[in-house]
């Protein structure tokens, strides 16, 4: 059985994971490509996990100190991976507020689209992404509460379900019973690896192709209603965060987004970009 290390660098985190096995090591590999370091690094410090097959060969075992993680599946295994070391890491950056959201970016200027699981955000990162929007995210958007300055956090791109038009899926997506994963490498254009400033936030409501798209500017109150809502970890934060969301809010407009296809969302998303470059 081979076994293999990815050493991996997440918003300046030191990350180690020994796979047991090549399944778990290629499906990890592809998933975090962006985050890859080189093998042959030097890591002083790092958060280490196994990965080995259970017992029976159906599903893994993940292990991270005393922690131990039982995985039935490709779907559990990235779940419950992603779902830890994202706490591992938001602990070691609290300095950061992360958004529930995802993250694009056009000509330096970003755009985190907010909203609950369904509402189609991979779904517009995606189609954005080929239509000239570099990628940050598509899940997990950390914001610097002080500069408005948008981290990059570019996992694989996760879709529920294959997209109703084109682009079609590359050929290297890895399929888990419940979702698509699209390494970064294959998007059309850059996944960055550098802060963006933030430009807007554009909350959605309800899952795509659901009536006639809706978009309306909303005040800095409803947004950091919104914001603190979709955040995570809120209360690590002074006031329990929610000075930080008000004053996220009232630093860059928002807007509220509703209905429409993909492509309509994508449109509007451009609209109120070539607005405010134009004011």
């Amino acid at each position: 059985m081979k076994s293999s290390e990815l050493l991996l660098r997440v918003l300046g985190c030191n990350i180690a994971v020994r796979c047991g096995d090549e399944a778990s090591s290629d499906l990890l590999r592809e998933c975090y490509s962006a985050f890859l370091l080189p093998a042959q690094t030097e890591l002083l410090t790092a958060h280490v996990y196994d990965v080995s097959l259970t017992s029976h060969a159906k599903g893994w075992t993940i292990r991270r100190d005393k922690t131990v993680i039982h995985c039935h599946d490709s779907y559990d295994l990235i779940y419950e991976f992603e779902k830890d070391m994202t706490v591992r890491v938001q602990l070691l950056r609290a300095d950061l507020f992360f958004i529930h959201g995802a993250a694009l970016s056009v000509a330096e200027r970003c755009v985190i689209i907010s909203g609950e699981s369904g509402s189609g955000k991979s779904s517009l990162a995606w189609f954005m992404s080929h239509n000239g929007y570099d990628y940050l995210s598509d899940e997990l958007a950390p914001l610097d509460p002080l500069s408005l300055q948008v981290e990059p956090y570019p996992h694989a791109l996760c879709l529920k379900k294959k997209p109703l038009s084109e682009p079609a899926l590359p050929d290297s997506a890895r399929y888990t019973d419940a979702t698509i994963h699209v390494p970064a490498y294959e998007l059309p254009t850059r996944a960055l690896y550098r802060p963006c400033p933030l430009s807007f936030l554009i909350f959605v409501e309800g899952s795509l192709n659901g009536r006639d798209l809706v978009v309306r500017a909303i005040g800095s109150a409803e947004s950091a209603a919104r914001l603190y809502s979709n955040g995570l970890y809120q209360l690590s934060h002074r006031g329990d965060g929610l000075p930080v969301a008000v004053g996220m809010a009232s630093g860059v407009s928002s807007y509220l987004m509703s209905g429409g296809t993909v492509e309509e969302r994508a449109q509007a998303i451009r609209d109120i970009f070539d607005s405010a470059e134009a004011n």
